[in-house]
């Protein structure tokens, strides 16, 4: 992976959690991001991609959510800069699935809608993912996303 992509991935992760945040939720990282930089670039390709505890700790979700009720959930961020880079996102969804099933995906993309949502079993069995702020799960107002949708058009586009 290239060192823009990462930046963006990491710049792209902030925003949503700054957006959750903003909205009344508790955020707390917990993705393979915090992990030992060693750990997630060095060893892990030596152990061995396509191992089931390699893969598990590479989609680990990003952040875990409780809402002002306790709900609690995991989002899994992604940037998407064009539509080509689908793939990698559908092959993400398939691992989602199968390790992280009660995740939701948030994907950050550099052209409108910014943010795009849907929970991984659902993308997975075919359902079209949708603007957060058309979201059922989460209660996020519009004006919170236009605030966020700046700094995507300012570092991501």
């Amino acid at each position: 992976m290239n060192p823009e992509s990462i930046i963006k991935g990491r710049i792209a992760e902030t925003i949503v959690g700054l957006i959750f945040e903003d909205a009344g939720y508790s955020v707390f990282r917990y993705g393979h991001e915090n992990m030992p930089q060693s750990l997630i670039q060095y060893c892990l390709p030596k152990i061995g991609k396509g191992l089931p505890a390699t893969e598990r700790i590479l989609t680990t979700p990003t952040f875990i959510i409780i809402g002002n009720k306790n709900q609690t959930t995991f989002i899994k961020i992604k940037f998407q800069k064009d539509v080509k880079s689908g793939g990698n996102i559908k092959w993400g969804i398939e691992k989602l699935a199968y390790y992280w099933p009660e995740t939701n995906l948030i994907i950050v993309r550099s052209k409108p809608p910014y943010f795009l949502i849907g929970n991984v079993m659902d993308l997975f069995h075919g359902k079209k993912i949708m603007p957060l702020k058309e979201s059922a799960s989460f209660i996020i107002g519009e004006d919170i996303i236009k605030k966020y949708e700046l700094l995507v058009r300012r570092f991501l586009t």
